[in-house]
C-alpha cells in the first residue's frame, strides 16, 4: 500500500532514461531504495525507542515523528518529480496514432499472462511474508 501506483511508473521511467547497456542497473535502484526506505524506517524507530524517547513519550507523542518525516519526504518527492522531463521513449510513443497495447490485448497471450501474474504474486507474497 505504501508504494501505491508509483512502483510501475518509476520502474518504467528508470528503464527509459537508461542507455540500453545499463537498463537493468538503473532499474535496480528502484528496488534498492525500496529496501533502503524500510531499513531507514527501522533505524528511526530504534533511535526513537533506545536513544531519544522514553516509552511513555513514545506512546504520548513520539509515534508522530516518523509520520512527520514521511510527510516532509513526500513533499520533497513531489517537488522533485515536477521537475522530471518526459523520456524520449514516451515522446516517441505519443507520436504513434494507434496504441500499441491494451489490457484486452493481453488476453491473446493467456499462458504468458498467467506466468507473469503467478511469478509476481509468488515473489510479492514471499517478500512481504
Amino acid at each position: 500500500l505504501s508504494l501505491g501506483g508509483e512502483y510501475g511508473a518509476s520502474a518504467t521511467y528508470l528503464s527509459e532514461v537508461a542507455d540500453p547497456k545499463h537498463r537493468g542497473f538503473y532499474s535496480s535502484f528502484q528496488y534498492v531504495t525500496l529496501i533502503g526506505g524500510q531499513l531507514t524506517a527501522i533505524i528511526v524507530l530504534l533511535l526513537l525507542q533506545k536513544v531519544f524517547l522514553t516509552p511513555d513519550e513514545l506512546k504520548a507523542w513520539g509515534w508522530r515523528i516518523p509520520f512527520v518525516i514521511g510527510a516532509l519526504l513526500a513533499i520533497f518527492a513531489a517537488v522533485m518529480r515536477r521537475g522530471l522531463h518526459e523520456t524520449e521513449a514516451f515522446e516517441e510513443a505519443k507520436k504513434v496514432s494507434k496504441p500499441t497495447g491494451s489490457i484486452v490485448g493481453l488476453l491473446n497471450y493467456p499462458r504468458e499472462l498467467l506466468l507473469v501474474v503467478g511469478l509476481t504474486a509468488g515473489g510479492t507474497a514471499a517478500f512481504y511474508t
